[in-house]
């Protein structure tokens, strides 16, 4: 999905969405089928919290200091609670973290 306007061409199950975002997501979470996967930056994120379409967030911390990046959510966004899944830890040092809503 894409809130920029670009007119990327959909692959296999991947769609590219201009527009109202939460309404198309909005209408795939009524239909059957498997889970919703988002990947996206700040923005995107922040209007699907806010239109109450994030049930899971899996966050994957990699223990390095960037110094700078994208924050995971633009200002704006919806105090929302979330409760602890499951974590795990990797020999490398992430660690995955999966919360649910609720």
């Amino acid at each position: 999905m894409t809130a920029d306007g670009d007119a990327s061409e959909d692959v296999g199950v991947w769609r590219f969405v201009t527009g109202d975002i939460a309404a198309f997501t909005r209408g795939l979470k009524l239909e059957e089928g498997a889970d919703l996967w988002l990947v996206g930056g700040g923005q995107i994120n922040t209007v699907m919290l806010n239109a109450g379409l994030i049930d899971e967030m899996i966050i994957t911390l990699i223990p390095t200091v960037l110094g700078a990046g994208i924050p995971l959510f633009a200002p704006g966004a919806s105090t929302t609670g979330f409760h602890t899944v499951s974590s795990q830890s990797y020999a490398n040092g992430m660690v995955q973290w999966t919360m649910a809503r609720g």
